[in-house]
């Protein structure tokens, strides 16, 4: 299974990517292996059982896996699954340049093509594969949460500050606390149990400016001044 990762080595992306690939094999394996990957382990201790976060550790227990990981500084132990990594990379590689170009209209697109490429390598190992699945955990009716969970106050400027970029947002929620979910792709924003706001997620290191802005949430107090938007710099 593969998954394009937006936001770097969090624990959003690891908590959605496995929980996917989980549901796609269609089980939950005994143990779950990682590398000292920050989203999973605070590499503060060498006995790895002792050095979980606590997310990764209620990820783990709520599909019954046993987190592990490999010695420090002995990447080796990970050859198997290194190896394959880096044949799938070239295989992406070869098949970009089969394709003639790198560019797709979307993002859902781009993971599309992706996953059928994936299909196409798992084909060769498919009936080994379905003798281990029959020996994989049920998986629980519902995925356990893959966002992270914050509090916001709405500015005066109706804006919201998420990950330092500011998100402007319906001028009637001005003063209000915001409970928001930040997933990899997407910023759903809750007044109470109502979804009040929601937008794709934008990333610093990746924008010019460090605002978002929709018009339409500002208008209906603008449109009372005259000339409110003479000088406004936003774009």
């Amino acid at each position: 299974y593969v998954k394009v990762i937006l936001s770097g080595e969090s624990f959003q992306a690891l908590s959605e990517g496995l929980q996917e690939a989980l549901f796609h094999i269609g089980g939950a394996p005994k143990e779950h292996r990682t590398d000292s990957l920050a989203a999973a382990y605070k590499n503060d201790k060498d006995v790895a059982n002792e050095d979980l976060t606590d997310r990764y550790k209620e990820l783990c227990a709520y599909y019954g896996m046993n987190p592990t990981r490999n010695n420090k500084g002995v990447s080796h132990e990970n050859g198997s699954v290194e190896s394959s990594h880096g044949h799938l990379k070239n295989r992406i590689k070869q098949e970009l340049m089969v394709r003639g170009s790198k560019d797709f209209k979307t993002l859902a697109e781009y993971e599309q093509w992706l996953h059928h490429v994936v299909e196409n390598s798992n084909r060769r190992n498919s009936k080994n594969f379905k003798l281990e699945q029959s020996a994989l955990r049920s998986l629980p009716t519902h995925k356990t949460a893959d966002y992270e969970i914050k509090s916001v106050k709405v500015s005066s400027h109706s804006m919201i500050n998420i990950k330092q970029i500011k998100y402007s947002v319906p001028s009637r929620l001005v003063g209000h606390t915001l409970t928001v979910h930040i997933s990899q792709k997407d910023i759903i924003a809750y007044l109470g149990s109502s979804v009040v706001f929601s937008t794709e997620r934008r990333y610093a290191n990746k924008l010019s400016s460090k605002y978002v802005i929709d018009y339409k949430h500002l208008i209906h107090a603008f449109i009372k001044k005259p000339r409110a938007f003479r000088y406004c710099q936003y774009k």
